[in-house]
Protein backbone atom coordinates (compact mmCIF):
# COMPACT_ATOMS: atom_id res chain seq x y z
CA UNK A 1 0.00 0.00 0.00
CA UNK A 2 1.40 3.76 -0.39
CA UNK A 3 1.14 6.64 1.83
CA UNK A 4 -2.33 7.82 0.22
CA UNK A 5 -4.31 4.45 1.27
CA UNK A 6 -2.21 4.12 4.62
CA UNK A 7 -3.48 7.35 5.05
CA UNK A 8 -7.36 7.12 3.96
CA UNK A 9 -7.22 3.84 6.17
CA UNK A 10 -6.11 5.57 9.51
CA UNK A 11 -8.62 7.66 9.05
CA UNK A 12 -11.85 5.44 7.88
CA UNK A 13 -10.77 3.46 11.12
CA UNK A 14 -11.69 6.19 13.38
CA UNK A 15 -13.92 8.42 11.39
CA UNK A 16 -15.97 5.58 9.44
CA UNK A 17 -18.81 8.33 8.69
CA UNK A 18 -16.93 10.74 6.52
CA UNK A 19 -17.87 10.75 2.39
CA UNK A 20 -15.64 9.73 0.18
CA UNK A 21 -15.10 13.61 -1.15
CA UNK A 22 -13.94 14.55 2.64
CA UNK A 23 -11.76 11.89 3.45
CA UNK A 24 -9.85 12.45 -0.17
CA UNK A 25 -9.59 16.12 1.10
CA UNK A 26 -7.45 15.57 4.16
CA UNK A 27 -5.58 12.87 2.63
CA UNK A 28 -4.23 15.85 0.15
CA UNK A 29 -4.33 18.12 3.02
CA UNK A 30 -2.02 15.65 4.98
CA UNK A 31 0.70 15.43 2.38
CA UNK A 32 0.27 19.07 1.55
CA UNK A 33 1.52 19.78 5.04
CA UNK A 34 4.67 17.72 4.77
CA UNK A 35 3.40 14.13 6.20
CA UNK A 36 5.79 11.55 4.15
CA UNK A 37 5.39 8.52 6.60
CA UNK A 38 2.90 7.76 8.93
CA UNK A 39 4.96 8.60 11.76
CA UNK A 40 4.72 12.13 10.75
CA UNK A 41 1.17 11.83 12.13
CA UNK A 42 1.98 12.29 15.47
CA UNK A 43 3.13 16.43 14.52
CA UNK A 44 -0.32 16.90 13.26
CA UNK A 45 -2.20 19.47 15.96
CA UNK A 46 -5.57 19.76 17.01
CA UNK A 47 -6.16 23.18 15.22
CA UNK A 48 -4.95 21.81 12.09
CA UNK A 49 -7.15 18.56 12.27
CA UNK A 50 -10.12 22.03 12.81
CA UNK A 51 -9.35 23.36 9.68
CA UNK A 52 -11.21 20.10 8.28
CA UNK A 53 -13.21 18.59 11.16
CA UNK A 54 -15.38 19.61 14.05
CA UNK A 55 -14.41 19.28 17.49
CA UNK A 56 -14.82 16.08 18.14
CA UNK A 57 -14.06 14.33 15.02
CA UNK A 58 -10.62 16.14 15.62
CA UNK A 59 -10.14 15.17 18.75
CA UNK A 60 -10.80 11.58 18.16
CA UNK A 61 -8.48 11.58 15.43
CA UNK A 62 -5.91 13.46 17.14
CA UNK A 63 -5.76 11.04 20.38
CA UNK A 64 -5.97 8.12 17.88
CA UNK A 65 -3.05 9.44 16.35
CA UNK A 66 -0.99 10.66 19.50
CA UNK A 67 -1.56 6.76 20.80
CA UNK A 68 -0.21 4.58 17.79
CA UNK A 69 2.39 7.24 16.91
CA UNK A 70 4.13 9.19 19.57
CA UNK A 71 7.49 8.29 20.70
CA UNK A 72 6.76 6.26 23.18
CA UNK A 73 4.40 4.10 21.17
CA UNK A 74 7.20 4.18 18.03
CA UNK A 75 8.20 0.56 18.38
CA UNK A 76 6.09 -2.00 20.25
CA UNK A 77 9.54 -3.29 21.46
CA UNK A 78 10.68 -0.58 22.97
CA UNK A 79 7.25 0.46 25.00
CA UNK A 80 6.98 -3.05 25.78
CA UNK A 81 10.39 -2.93 27.41
CA UNK A 82 9.51 0.44 29.15
CA UNK A 83 6.20 -0.79 30.56
CA UNK A 84 8.15 -3.76 31.68
CA UNK A 85 10.17 -1.45 33.59
CA UNK A 86 7.95 0.89 35.42
CA UNK A 87 5.89 -2.38 36.29
CA UNK A 88 9.13 -3.66 38.10
CA UNK A 89 9.92 -0.45 39.65
CA UNK A 90 6.69 -0.18 41.31
CA UNK A 91 6.37 -4.30 42.07
CA UNK A 92 10.19 -4.60 43.73
CA UNK A 93 9.94 -4.18 47.60
CA UNK A 94 10.95 -1.52 49.78
CA UNK A 95 13.33 -4.07 51.73
CA UNK A 96 17.21 -4.42 50.35
CA UNK A 97 17.86 -7.14 48.09
CA UNK A 98 19.82 -10.42 49.25
CA UNK A 99 23.14 -11.17 47.80
CA UNK A 100 20.92 -13.76 45.51
CA UNK A 101 18.11 -11.49 44.46
CA UNK A 102 20.63 -9.15 43.43
CA UNK A 103 22.26 -11.87 41.38
CA UNK A 104 19.04 -12.77 39.81
CA UNK A 105 18.41 -9.28 39.09
CA UNK A 106 21.78 -8.51 37.50
CA UNK A 107 21.47 -11.08 35.28
CA UNK A 108 17.81 -10.75 34.47
CA UNK A 109 18.97 -6.89 33.53
CA UNK A 110 21.53 -8.56 30.83
CA UNK A 111 19.50 -10.77 29.62
CA UNK A 112 16.85 -7.52 28.93
CA UNK A 113 20.14 -5.46 27.41
CA UNK A 114 21.26 -8.11 24.94
CA UNK A 115 17.08 -8.59 24.12
CA UNK A 116 17.39 -5.05 23.35
CA UNK A 117 20.26 -5.14 21.22
CA UNK A 118 18.59 -8.16 19.42
CA UNK A 119 15.75 -6.41 18.83
CA UNK A 120 17.76 -2.89 17.64
CA UNK A 121 19.52 -5.08 15.03
CA UNK A 122 16.62 -6.23 13.90
CA UNK A 123 14.93 -3.34 13.45
CA UNK A 124 18.31 -1.88 11.57
CA UNK A 125 18.11 -4.77 9.15
CA UNK A 126 14.09 -4.21 8.59
CA UNK A 127 14.22 -0.32 7.88
CA UNK A 128 12.41 0.67 5.19
CA UNK A 129 14.94 3.56 4.24
CA UNK A 130 16.96 0.85 2.22
CA UNK A 131 14.45 0.61 -0.42
CA UNK A 132 14.14 2.96 -3.38
CA UNK A 133 10.53 2.94 -2.80
CA UNK A 134 10.36 3.74 0.49
CA UNK A 135 8.96 7.28 1.61
CA UNK A 136 12.21 8.40 3.14
CA UNK A 137 13.68 8.40 -0.34
CA UNK A 138 13.15 12.03 -2.18
CA UNK A 139 11.61 11.59 -5.71
CA UNK A 140 14.75 12.63 -7.12
CA UNK A 141 17.05 10.25 -5.34
CA UNK A 142 14.76 7.56 -6.74
CA UNK A 143 14.96 8.64 -9.84
CA UNK A 144 18.59 8.75 -9.65
CA UNK A 145 18.30 5.20 -8.35
CA UNK A 146 16.23 4.14 -11.45
CA UNK A 147 18.88 6.18 -14.08
CA UNK A 148 22.13 4.58 -11.91
CA UNK A 149 23.00 8.05 -11.40
CA UNK A 150 24.44 10.37 -8.48
CA UNK A 151 21.43 11.81 -6.84
CA UNK A 152 22.07 16.10 -6.51
CA UNK A 153 23.03 17.42 -3.35
CA UNK A 154 19.52 18.57 -2.43
CA UNK A 155 18.00 15.37 -2.61
CA UNK A 156 21.13 13.35 -1.31
CA UNK A 157 20.73 16.05 1.84
CA UNK A 158 16.72 15.91 1.99
CA UNK A 159 17.39 11.91 2.03
CA UNK A 160 20.12 12.18 4.63
CA UNK A 161 17.66 13.70 7.14
CA UNK A 162 14.43 11.35 6.76
CA UNK A 163 16.54 8.21 7.59
CA UNK A 164 18.31 10.20 10.36
CA UNK A 165 14.70 10.99 11.66
CA UNK A 166 13.27 7.72 11.24
CA UNK A 167 16.52 5.85 13.04
CA UNK A 168 15.66 8.45 16.33
CA UNK A 169 11.92 6.90 16.01
CA UNK A 170 12.56 3.38 15.86
CA UNK A 171 16.00 2.24 16.75
CA UNK A 172 16.07 2.12 20.74
CA UNK A 173 19.55 2.96 21.84
CA UNK A 174 20.62 4.69 19.17
CA UNK A 175 24.50 5.49 18.47
CA UNK A 176 26.61 6.47 15.62
CA UNK A 177 27.81 3.48 14.90
CA UNK A 178 24.33 2.46 13.78
CA UNK A 179 25.02 4.83 11.07
CA UNK A 180 27.84 2.72 9.56
CA UNK A 181 25.38 -0.29 8.79
CA UNK A 182 22.85 1.83 7.68
CA UNK A 183 25.32 3.32 4.74
CA UNK A 184 27.02 0.19 4.20
CA UNK A 185 23.64 -1.07 3.24
CA UNK A 186 22.41 1.77 1.33
CA UNK A 187 25.76 1.19 -0.41
CA UNK A 188 25.87 -2.04 -0.77
CA UNK A 189 21.91 -1.67 -2.99
CA UNK A 190 22.99 0.78 -4.95
CA UNK A 191 26.45 1.07 -5.37
CA UNK A 192 26.14 3.18 -8.84
CA UNK A 193 24.27 6.06 -6.93
CA UNK A 194 25.66 6.36 -3.28
CA UNK A 195 29.16 4.33 -3.65
CA UNK A 196 32.21 6.49 -2.53
CA UNK A 197 34.61 7.49 -6.40
CA UNK A 198 37.38 8.41 -3.96
CA UNK A 199 37.42 5.25 -1.50
CA UNK A 200 38.49 5.69 2.06
CA UNK A 201 38.11 2.07 2.67
CA UNK A 202 37.02 -1.13 0.49
CA UNK A 203 32.87 -0.65 1.44
CA UNK A 204 33.08 2.32 -0.33
CA UNK A 205 30.14 3.90 2.63
CA UNK A 206 32.40 6.33 4.19
CA UNK A 207 30.80 9.60 3.23
CA UNK A 208 27.38 8.70 3.26
CA UNK A 209 28.23 7.40 6.82
CA UNK A 210 30.00 10.42 7.99
CA UNK A 211 26.72 12.77 6.91
CA UNK A 212 24.27 10.24 8.45
CA UNK A 213 26.44 10.60 11.98
CA UNK A 214 26.84 14.94 11.31
CA UNK A 215 22.83 15.12 10.56
CA UNK A 216 22.60 12.67 13.95
CA UNK A 217 25.30 14.69 16.04
CA UNK A 218 24.18 18.29 14.67
CA UNK A 219 21.36 18.44 17.39
CA UNK A 220 23.98 17.85 20.33
CA UNK A 221 25.44 20.23 22.39
CA UNK A 222 29.22 20.58 22.42
CA UNK A 223 30.68 19.42 25.63
CA UNK A 224 34.36 19.89 26.96
CA UNK A 225 36.43 16.54 27.78
CA UNK A 226 39.75 15.60 27.50
CA UNK A 227 41.77 15.15 24.22
CA UNK A 228 42.71 11.59 22.91
CA UNK A 229 46.24 10.61 22.21
CA UNK A 230 44.88 10.28 18.82
CA UNK A 231 43.73 13.73 18.73
CA UNK A 232 46.47 15.47 20.37
CA UNK A 233 49.10 12.89 17.68
CA UNK A 234 46.48 14.63 14.80
CA UNK A 235 45.83 17.92 16.28
CA UNK A 236 43.18 20.22 14.13
CA UNK A 237 46.17 22.55 12.72
CA UNK A 238 46.34 23.47 8.63
CA UNK A 239 50.02 21.77 8.87
CA UNK A 240 48.73 18.33 10.07
CA UNK A 241 45.65 17.76 7.69
CA UNK A 242 45.78 14.20 6.02
CA UNK A 243 48.34 12.93 8.82
CA UNK A 244 47.22 10.86 11.88
CA UNK A 245 50.91 11.24 13.75
CA UNK A 246 52.17 14.73 13.08
CA UNK A 247 52.56 15.40 16.88
CA UNK A 248 53.98 11.98 18.01
CA UNK A 249 54.12 11.36 21.73
CA UNK A 250 57.78 9.86 22.27
CA UNK A 251 58.83 6.39 22.90
CA UNK A 252 57.92 4.58 26.15
CA UNK A 253 61.71 3.26 26.27
CA UNK A 254 63.56 6.01 24.79
CA UNK A 255 64.30 9.67 26.19
CA UNK A 256 65.86 12.74 24.11
CA UNK A 257 69.32 12.01 25.07
CA UNK A 258 68.71 8.34 23.07
CA UNK A 259 67.08 9.54 20.64
CA UNK A 260 70.10 12.49 20.07
CA UNK A 261 72.41 9.88 19.79
CA UNK A 262 70.80 7.63 16.77
CA UNK A 263 70.52 10.95 15.14
CA UNK A 264 74.43 11.15 15.40
CA UNK A 265 74.73 7.36 14.22
CA UNK A 266 72.07 8.55 11.13
CA UNK A 267 74.31 11.33 10.10
CA UNK A 268 77.51 8.96 10.31
CA UNK A 269 75.59 6.36 7.95
CA UNK A 270 74.92 8.98 5.45
CA UNK A 271 78.21 10.21 4.96
CA UNK A 272 79.43 6.85 3.59
CA UNK A 273 78.72 5.66 0.01
CA UNK A 274 75.10 5.12 -1.08
CA UNK A 275 75.85 1.95 -2.54
CA UNK A 276 76.79 0.41 0.85
CA UNK A 277 73.44 2.30 2.67
CA UNK A 278 71.82 -0.72 4.96
CA UNK A 279 68.48 -0.05 4.42
CA UNK A 280 67.01 -2.07 7.09
CA UNK A 281 69.07 -0.65 9.94
CA UNK A 282 68.51 2.56 8.85
CA UNK A 283 64.75 1.88 8.76
CA UNK A 284 64.75 1.03 11.95
CA UNK A 285 66.67 4.29 13.36
CA UNK A 286 64.29 6.64 11.51
CA UNK A 287 61.57 5.33 12.69
CA UNK A 288 62.80 4.63 16.46
CA UNK A 289 64.19 8.48 16.03
CA UNK A 290 60.61 9.39 14.24
CA UNK A 291 59.48 11.87 17.48
CA UNK A 292 62.69 13.54 17.17
CA UNK A 293 62.42 14.14 13.79
CA UNK A 294 58.74 15.76 14.25
CA UNK A 295 59.62 18.08 17.17
CA UNK A 296 62.46 19.73 14.93
CA UNK A 297 60.59 20.05 11.99
CA UNK A 298 57.45 21.48 14.04
CA UNK A 299 59.12 23.31 15.71
CA UNK A 300 56.93 25.98 17.85
CA UNK A 301 53.67 25.05 15.57
CA UNK A 302 53.40 22.05 18.12
CA UNK A 303 53.01 23.61 20.52
CA UNK A 304 50.79 25.84 19.10
CA UNK A 305 48.42 23.17 17.89
CA UNK A 306 48.50 22.05 21.36
CA UNK A 307 47.01 25.17 22.51
CA UNK A 308 44.87 25.47 19.96
CA UNK A 309 43.33 22.02 20.48
CA UNK A 310 42.63 22.51 24.40
CA UNK A 311 40.92 25.68 23.27
CA UNK A 312 38.60 23.97 20.62
CA UNK A 313 35.81 22.33 21.85
CA UNK A 314 34.60 19.38 19.76
CA UNK A 315 31.78 19.91 17.26
CA UNK A 316 29.46 16.95 18.98
CA UNK A 317 28.67 15.30 22.33
CA UNK A 318 28.85 11.64 22.34
CA UNK A 319 29.71 8.94 24.11
CA UNK A 320 33.05 7.29 24.33
CA UNK A 321 33.39 4.54 21.74
CA UNK A 322 36.24 1.57 21.64
CA UNK A 323 38.19 2.75 18.67
CA UNK A 324 38.79 6.31 20.85
CA UNK A 325 42.40 5.58 22.70
CA UNK A 326 42.43 6.34 26.17
CA UNK A 327 42.79 10.04 27.84
CA UNK A 328 46.61 11.15 28.09
CA UNK A 329 47.50 13.49 30.43
CA UNK A 330 51.52 14.49 29.45
CA UNK A 331 53.17 17.49 30.24
CA UNK A 332 53.69 19.81 27.24
CA UNK A 333 56.79 19.43 25.20
CA UNK A 334 58.64 22.77 25.10
CA UNK A 335 58.76 25.20 22.68
CA UNK A 336 61.30 24.66 19.83
CA UNK A 337 62.45 26.67 17.16
CA UNK A 338 61.64 25.75 13.94
CA UNK A 339 64.64 25.05 11.53
CA UNK A 340 65.40 25.75 7.96
CA UNK A 341 65.14 23.28 5.45
CA UNK A 342 68.93 23.19 5.06
CA UNK A 343 69.10 22.52 8.61
CA UNK A 344 66.68 20.35 8.31
CA UNK A 345 68.70 18.74 5.67
CA UNK A 346 71.95 18.97 7.64
CA UNK A 347 70.11 17.11 10.97
CA UNK A 348 68.13 14.38 8.82
CA UNK A 349 69.80 13.74 5.65
CA UNK A 350 68.29 10.36 4.96
CA UNK A 351 64.70 12.42 4.53
CA UNK A 352 66.17 13.70 1.22
CA UNK A 353 66.42 10.39 -0.55
CA UNK A 354 63.25 8.50 -1.61
CA UNK A 355 63.19 5.68 0.42
CA UNK A 356 64.03 7.70 3.45
CA UNK A 357 61.27 10.59 3.28
CA UNK A 358 58.74 7.54 2.05
CA UNK A 359 59.37 5.80 5.56
CA UNK A 360 58.98 9.34 7.44
CA UNK A 361 55.76 9.52 5.29
CA UNK A 362 54.38 6.28 5.98
CA UNK A 363 54.58 6.75 9.91
CA UNK A 364 53.22 10.03 9.53
CA UNK A 365 50.37 9.37 7.71
CA UNK A 366 49.78 5.64 7.40
CA UNK A 367 50.56 5.66 3.70
CA UNK A 368 53.22 4.06 1.84
CA UNK A 369 53.91 6.65 -1.13
CA UNK A 370 56.29 4.19 -3.56
CA UNK A 371 53.81 1.36 -3.37
CA UNK A 372 50.36 2.94 -3.52
CA UNK A 373 52.12 4.92 -6.93
CA UNK A 374 53.17 1.82 -8.15
CA UNK A 375 50.08 0.10 -7.64
CA UNK A 376 48.21 2.69 -8.84
CA UNK A 377 49.83 3.67 -12.19
CA UNK A 378 49.75 -0.29 -12.72
CA UNK A 379 45.78 -0.62 -12.37
CA UNK A 380 44.76 2.52 -14.01
CA UNK A 381 47.33 4.44 -15.25
CA UNK A 382 47.00 2.84 -19.07
CA UNK A 383 43.44 3.42 -18.93
CA UNK A 384 43.32 6.96 -17.25
CA UNK A 385 45.37 7.77 -20.27
CA UNK A 386 43.14 6.88 -22.23
CA UNK A 387 40.21 8.76 -21.28
CA UNK A 388 42.13 11.98 -21.22
CA UNK A 389 43.33 11.55 -24.49
CA UNK A 390 39.99 11.30 -25.44
CA UNK A 391 38.76 14.70 -23.77
CA UNK A 392 40.54 16.91 -26.21
CA UNK A 393 43.42 16.96 -29.11
CA UNK A 394 46.31 18.19 -26.97
CA UNK A 395 45.87 15.61 -24.56
CA UNK A 396 45.83 12.70 -27.57
CA UNK A 397 49.04 15.10 -29.09
CA UNK A 398 50.70 13.76 -25.53
CA UNK A 399 49.37 9.90 -25.94
CA UNK A 400 50.94 10.22 -29.38
CA UNK A 401 54.23 11.28 -27.68
CA UNK A 402 54.38 8.46 -25.30
CA UNK A 403 53.59 5.92 -27.94
CA UNK A 404 56.95 7.50 -29.57
CA UNK A 405 58.81 7.25 -26.86
CA UNK A 406 57.41 3.77 -25.47
CA UNK A 407 58.97 2.31 -29.32
CA UNK A 408 62.14 4.65 -28.84
CA UNK A 409 62.53 2.57 -25.49
CA UNK A 410 62.39 4.68 -22.94
CA UNK A 411 61.66 3.82 -19.20
CA UNK A 412 58.43 4.83 -16.68
CA UNK A 413 56.55 6.29 -20.42
CA UNK A 414 53.30 5.71 -18.49
CA UNK A 415 54.02 7.52 -15.59
CA UNK A 416 55.86 10.42 -16.53
CA UNK A 417 52.91 11.62 -19.76
CA UNK A 418 50.16 10.85 -17.09
CA UNK A 419 51.81 13.59 -14.96
CA UNK A 420 51.79 16.26 -18.07
CA UNK A 421 48.65 15.22 -19.29
CA UNK A 422 46.79 15.54 -15.47
CA UNK A 423 48.77 19.22 -15.23
CA UNK A 424 47.30 20.24 -18.86
CA UNK A 425 43.45 18.93 -18.12
CA UNK A 426 43.95 20.50 -15.26
CA UNK A 427 44.89 23.57 -16.92
CA UNK A 428 47.99 23.94 -14.09
CA UNK A 429 51.35 25.42 -14.48
CA UNK A 430 53.95 22.77 -15.57
CA UNK A 431 56.94 24.85 -14.27
CA UNK A 432 55.53 25.00 -11.13
CA UNK A 433 56.00 20.28 -11.01
CA UNK A 434 58.95 20.05 -13.50
CA UNK A 435 61.21 22.52 -15.01
CA UNK A 436 64.26 21.45 -17.87
CA UNK A 437 68.22 22.09 -17.70
CA UNK A 438 71.00 20.75 -20.11
CA UNK A 439 71.50 17.08 -19.23
CA UNK A 440 75.38 17.84 -17.91
CA UNK A 441 73.91 20.14 -15.25
CA UNK A 442 75.37 19.57 -11.44
CA UNK A 443 73.24 20.11 -8.30
CA UNK A 444 75.23 23.18 -7.34
CA UNK A 445 74.71 24.38 -10.87
CA UNK A 446 70.61 23.76 -10.92
CA UNK A 447 69.38 27.04 -8.93
CA UNK A 448 71.57 29.54 -11.16
CA UNK A 449 69.62 28.24 -14.03
CA UNK A 450 65.91 28.38 -13.46
CA UNK A 451 63.71 30.66 -11.79
CA UNK A 452 61.95 29.53 -8.92
CA UNK A 453 58.35 29.62 -8.25
CA UNK A 454 56.91 32.82 -6.35
CA UNK A 455 55.33 30.04 -3.45
CA UNK A 456 58.49 28.87 -2.33
CA UNK A 457 57.21 25.83 -3.13
CA UNK A 458 58.56 21.97 -3.84
CA UNK A 459 59.77 21.54 -7.47
CA UNK A 460 61.79 19.24 -10.00
CA UNK A 461 64.54 20.48 -11.98
CA UNK A 462 65.36 17.67 -14.90
CA UNK A 463 68.41 17.54 -16.29
CA UNK A 464 67.50 16.56 -19.99
CA UNK A 465 65.36 17.63 -22.88
CA UNK A 466 61.86 16.52 -22.14
CA UNK A 467 60.62 14.12 -19.17
CA UNK A 468 61.22 10.88 -21.52
CA UNK A 469 64.78 11.42 -21.71
CA UNK A 470 67.05 12.71 -19.02
CA UNK A 471 70.38 11.70 -16.67
CA UNK A 472 69.03 12.72 -13.84
CA UNK A 473 66.75 15.19 -11.35
CA UNK A 474 67.08 17.51 -8.49
CA UNK A 475 64.75 18.30 -6.23
CA UNK A 476 64.40 22.10 -4.77
CA UNK A 477 62.45 23.90 -2.07
CA UNK A 478 62.17 26.92 -0.61
CA UNK A 479 64.18 27.98 -3.92
CA UNK A 480 67.09 25.77 -2.97
CA UNK A 481 68.36 23.03 -4.72
CA UNK A 482 68.64 19.97 -2.04
CA UNK A 483 69.33 16.57 -3.31
CA UNK A 484 69.38 14.59 -6.46
CA UNK A 485 67.25 11.67 -7.85
CA UNK A 486 67.63 8.74 -10.22
CA UNK A 487 64.51 8.94 -11.78
CA UNK A 488 60.46 10.29 -11.84
CA UNK A 489 59.36 7.93 -9.44
CA UNK A 490 61.49 9.35 -6.79
CA UNK A 491 61.86 12.19 -7.70
CA UNK A 492 57.75 12.45 -7.24
CA UNK A 493 58.27 10.70 -3.89
CA UNK A 494 59.98 13.44 -2.97
CA UNK A 495 58.31 16.61 -4.11
CA UNK A 496 54.88 15.06 -3.14
CA UNK A 497 55.79 13.75 0.38
CA UNK A 498 57.58 16.98 1.48
CA UNK A 499 54.16 18.59 1.30
CA UNK A 500 53.14 16.81 4.76
CA UNK A 501 56.78 15.94 6.00
CA UNK A 502 57.96 19.72 5.80
CA UNK A 503 54.43 21.18 6.00
CA UNK A 504 54.12 22.76 2.91
CA UNK A 505 51.37 24.12 1.45
CA UNK A 506 50.18 23.07 -2.56
CA UNK A 507 51.08 25.62 -5.25
CA UNK A 508 48.11 27.67 -6.27
CA UNK A 509 49.28 26.61 -9.43
CA UNK A 510 49.35 23.05 -8.85
CA UNK A 511 46.23 22.28 -6.41
CA UNK A 512 44.46 20.13 -8.76
CA UNK A 513 47.17 18.04 -9.80
CA UNK A 514 48.95 17.50 -5.99
CA UNK A 515 45.12 17.28 -4.98
CA UNK A 516 44.12 13.78 -7.12
CA UNK A 517 47.41 12.65 -5.90
CA UNK A 518 46.65 12.94 -2.67
CA UNK A 519 42.99 11.55 -3.14
CA UNK A 520 43.19 9.02 -5.69
CA UNK A 521 46.11 7.64 -5.29
CA UNK A 522 46.69 7.70 -2.12
CA UNK A 523 43.66 7.52 -0.36
CA UNK A 524 43.94 10.28 1.94
CA UNK A 525 41.05 11.77 2.44
CA UNK A 526 40.52 13.76 5.96
CA UNK A 527 36.72 15.20 5.88
CA UNK A 528 38.33 18.35 7.26
CA UNK A 529 41.05 20.43 6.39
CA UNK A 530 42.96 20.66 3.05
CA UNK A 531 46.68 21.39 2.32
CA UNK A 532 45.54 24.14 -0.50
CA UNK A 533 46.38 27.44 0.15
CA UNK A 534 43.19 28.98 1.03
CA UNK A 535 39.17 28.07 0.89
CA UNK A 536 38.62 29.02 -2.56
CA UNK A 537 41.84 26.74 -3.95
CA UNK A 538 40.45 24.24 -1.76
CA UNK A 539 36.88 23.68 -3.35
CA UNK A 540 37.33 24.30 -6.90
CA UNK A 541 40.44 21.27 -6.33
CA UNK A 542 38.32 19.32 -4.93
CA UNK A 543 35.70 19.63 -6.96
CA UNK A 544 37.58 19.30 -10.19
CA UNK A 545 39.17 15.94 -9.00
CA UNK A 546 35.72 14.62 -8.01
CA UNK A 547 34.25 15.16 -11.45
CA UNK A 548 37.54 13.32 -13.03
CA UNK A 549 37.19 10.48 -10.19
CA UNK A 550 33.06 10.19 -11.14
CA UNK A 551 33.52 10.43 -15.14
CA UNK A 552 37.25 7.84 -15.00
CA UNK A 553 35.06 5.49 -12.61
CA UNK A 554 31.56 5.91 -15.44
CA UNK A 555 34.08 5.67 -18.55
CA UNK A 556 35.97 2.36 -16.78
CA UNK A 557 32.30 0.94 -16.66
CA UNK A 558 31.16 2.13 -20.05
CA UNK A 559 34.79 0.01 -21.18
CA UNK A 560 34.06 -3.38 -19.10
CA UNK A 561 30.38 -3.15 -20.78
CA UNK A 562 31.60 -3.27 -24.07
CA UNK A 563 34.24 -6.04 -23.51
CA UNK A 564 31.36 -8.18 -21.80
CA UNK A 565 29.09 -7.52 -25.04
CA UNK A 566 32.06 -8.44 -27.09
CA UNK A 567 32.96 -11.48 -25.33
CA UNK A 568 30.02 -12.18 -25.36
Amino acid sequence: MGLQEDLSASIRTVLAHLDDLTLDLLVDFFISQGVKKMQDLRRITIELLKQHLDHVDSSDLYEEWQKKYSLTAADPRTSSAARNSEEAVHLQPSTSKTPQEANAASRGGREALSTLQSNAQQIIEDLPVFSADSPYMPYGVKQAIAQKKRPSTVDREQMIARIVDRCREVVPNLTRSTFNEVAQKIVSMYPHSFRDTIAVSDHGSDSLAYQLKNKYDNDKRPYDRRLSKKEKEAPPVAEATGCSKWNPQIPEDETEDSLLKLQQDLKKMHKVSSKNWEWNLIKRKLTSSFYLQRKEINGELANTSNANAKSKKPSRKRKRTADDDEDVDEPEAQPSKKLSIKEIQSNWPFLFTAKGINIHFEMLTERDFSSSLDRYISDHGSKLIDYLAGRNYELLRMKRKMDLAERQGFGSVVLSTLLLMLIKFFKEERDHFIMFVERTTELDEAAELVVFPDSRTPVLICAGPNIFDYDKIFFASDNQVLCTASNLAEGLTLLFTSHFVFNYVYSPKLSCFLTFIQRCILEINPHNGSRCPDARTAKIANNKVLQLSNKFSDFIQSVGDDENLNDM
